[in-house]
């Protein structure tokens, strides 16, 4: 179950979003109640106010962070609807200035014309007069509708730009997710992290820093760089340092796990990370590991350092399992070494080798025979 520590994002998505949709309701009334007025005006006046500038910016921002905070939200995610955010956020805004812009006609301007209406005198030319104020109420609806077709003028024009790049538009809104490295550890508070993922460093652009999922690794990867670029300093090391920090969480957790009916599935015994496997032919990043291995109270019972500059050090013992597998694999390693292009003396050398490691295991199955053994048996038959 999510803690409210990970739900955060997802109610503060909904709280920005609900915010943009009551200001554009609101907006939205107050300007269909203007309209009304063309064909039913008040008995009181109406007052010009700055409610619809302040409405129209703060709908602005509620509406960008709405769009940038939807698309890092999983949970909410529905077909088109980064989409739908966006053009309704233009809307709004659309909304709110049409407010803004009606408002004065209406406090200002209609009643200008009333007034001057009442005492304008044609003189001879009264008939003239009646021509231009007999249908008064016509005219101020022209004007208090001025601002909505300039706005439905505006937004054919602007559509028009828009149907041009239109493939375009709809990739890039597609695609796009929110990058903010102040709050990228915010978003991915969303869901627990249970798989090994590391991260390699910030990304060139919006410095958010650049990850590897957990169950991508289990593909090939190389790190490529010139000599002193830095590729171990900066790339391998903290990697690895990270592949510690999973392993620890492995350590604590085992005892637990272990018990459970499911540890043998995916979903358990797959999210750990048990091991971590450093071959350098220097020695000098193996003996940096084994720092950050010591650093991180790892149990030495855990850990094979096998030093070849060491006597004393740790060894593998490269036939030691069951019989036939051991044959097998080791067949197969002499076999990928072997650069004969014979394929019968290679298949007889392969069986020839199975059949020696078969009579050394088996000869005396209580011995714990080692590689040496096995020359030996070549050595003196």
């Amino acid at each position: 179950m999510q803690t409210f520590k990970q739900r955060l994002p997802l109610f503060t998505t909904i709280g920005l979003i609900s915010g943009f949709i009551l200001s554009f309701g609101f907006g939205l009334v107050n300007y269909i109640k203007l309209l009304y007025y063309a064909f039913e005006p008040p008995s009181y006046p109406i007052e010009i106010t700055y409610v619809p500038l302040i409405l129209m910016f703060f709908s602005l921002l509620l509406g960008e962070f709405s769009f940038r905070f939807y698309s890092r939200i999983p949970a909410l995610h529905v077909k088109n609807g980064k989409l739908i955010i966006l053009i309704a956020s233009h809307i709004a805004v659309d909304i709110q200035f049409l407010w803004f812009a009606t408002a004065p006609i209406h406090a200002k301007v209609i009643p200008y014309l009333t007034d001057k209406s009442k005492h304008v005198n044609f003189g001879e030319y009264e008939a003239i007069g009646h021509v231009l104020t007999g249908n008064f109420h016509t005219l101020t609806m022209i004007f208090v509708f001025l601002p909505t077709v300039f706005m439905i003028l505006f937004t054919l024009w602007y559509s028009g730009h828009i149907v041009r790049y239109r493939e375009e538009i709809l990739k890039w809104v597609q695609k796009y997710e929110y990058k903010n490295h102040k709050l990228q550890k915010w978003f991915n508070s969303q869901e627990e992290q249970i798989y090994p993922d590391v991260e390699i460093g910030p990304h060139i652009e919006h410095k958010e820093m650049v990850r590897i999922k957990g169950k991508d690794r289990t593909l090939n990867g190389i790190i490529i760089g010139p000599i002193g670029s830095g590729k171990t300093s900066s790339l391998i090391i903290p990697m690895i340092n990270q592949d510690l920090h999973w392993m620890v969480r492995f350590i604590n957790k085992f005892e637990t796990a272990y018990k459970k009916n499911d540890y043998d599935t995916e979903e358990v015994k797959g999210t750990f990370l048990n091991g971590v496997t450093v071959i350098e032919p220097s020695n000098d990043l193996c003996q940096k590991v084994y720092k950050l291995v010591q650093a991180h109270k790892i149990p030495a019972s855990s850990v094979y350092y096998i030093d070849p500059t060491n006597p004393d050090t740790k060894n593998i013992n490269i036939l030691r399992g069951p019989v036939d597998k051991v044959a097998e694999v080791f067949a197969m390693v002499i076999q990928g070494l072997s650069e004969s292009n014979n394929a019968f003396f290679e298949q007889a050398q392969r069986n020839h080798l199975k059949q020696h490691i078969y009579l050394l295991k088996l000869h005396n199955p209580q011995k714990d025979v080692t590689f040496d053994d096995l020359i030996e048996m070549y050595v003196r038959p």
